[in-house]
């Protein structure tokens, strides 16, 4: 199943802290279909998926260094894949956020610093 226009809205909306109720009337649903979206299983993988993302703006925008920023990250996709081996549930859309945060560093390290994962790992 692939999502609609709107059920990627709310999704995004639901990751930046949105309420259902809030939602429903921005994207001009009921809210009952909003929170029947939140039990698809393509839904919450896309809403995950949303809230990787804007935990990682939110460090990026916050973090002073390149250096705080890869820690905290780094800290996150541990903490994602230690919940895996714990919880079981939802282990695709988890994986793939790991990912992310870690397939980014290098992107985010080129833009303020010269630093390598490598270097980074042995100071």
């Amino acid at each position: 199943m692939h999502l609609s226009p709107k059920q990627e809205q709310a999704a995004s909306m639901l990751a930046r802290g949105h309420t259902i109720t809030d939602i429903a009337k921005m994207i001009d649903v009921n809210r009952v279909t909003v929170h029947r979206w939140t039990k698809i299983q393509d839904f919450q993988d896309y809403l995950e998926d949303q809230k990787v993302k804007e935990k990682t703006l939110r460090l990026a925008t916050t973090q002073t260094t390149p250096e705080e920023l890869v820690q905290a990250l780094i800290k996150d996709a541990h903490s994602c894949l230690s919940e895996i081996l714990r919880s079981g549930q939802n282990e695709k859309a988890r994986v793939d956020a790991a990912k992310y945060i870690l397939e980014r560093y290098e992107e985010i390290t080129e833009q303020s610093s010269s630093l390598s994962l490598q270097d980074w790992l042995n100071a």
